[in-house]
């Protein structure tokens, strides 16, 4: 799997993009301050929403991203992603995407990657790791995939 996405499209940012569990709503008649850990719906629901709302920070849209989700040990949820821009990066393209991640959930640590193996080999080790109680989102792969296709 790590070939075939990395082989999709020459991607132009990946990383990490985690839950601060101070900013998540607290338990409902909990007085300790718990915090609720979001379910995959939701985690889902807020990838979909930093695809659209990051790109309105950097000023131009998200061609194509690939992202998975997985807990960690403590069973939090944390995605990692592949971001795919119309022009490939440009000047404040990761900080603006990672704060628009920052500023609503947690932290997010993106990156170029140097090279096409460096993206196989991430998303061989993290986008598709524990996808049997995960979950890999395709936001607008299909032109590519269809591309390729007629390739």
């Amino acid at each position: 799997m790590g070939d075939w996405l990395a082989d999709m499209a020459k991607w132009d940012l990946y990383g990490t993009l985690t839950y601060d569990p101070k900013r998540c709503r607290l338990i409902p008649g909990r007085r300790d301050g718990e915090r609720s850990m979001p379910g995959m719906d939701v985690v889902k629901a807020h990838a979909f929403r930093w695809l659209r709302q990051g790109p309105v920070a950097v000023g131009r849209p998200v061609t194509a991203a690939v992202v998975g989700i997985e807990r960690h040990k403590s069973g939090w949820p944390h995605m990692h992603t592949l971001v795919k821009f119309p022009a490939g990066v440009q000047k404040g393209d990761l900080a603006g995407m990672g704060q628009a991640w920052y500023r609503e959930h947690g932290f997010a640590k993106l990156e170029l990657p140097r090279s096409r193996d460096d993206v196989a080999i991430y998303v061989a080790k993290y986008v598709s790791k524990d996808i049997d109680v995960g979950d890999l989102i395709f936001f607008r792969c299909r032109d590519l995939v269809d591309a390729k296709a007629r390739a």
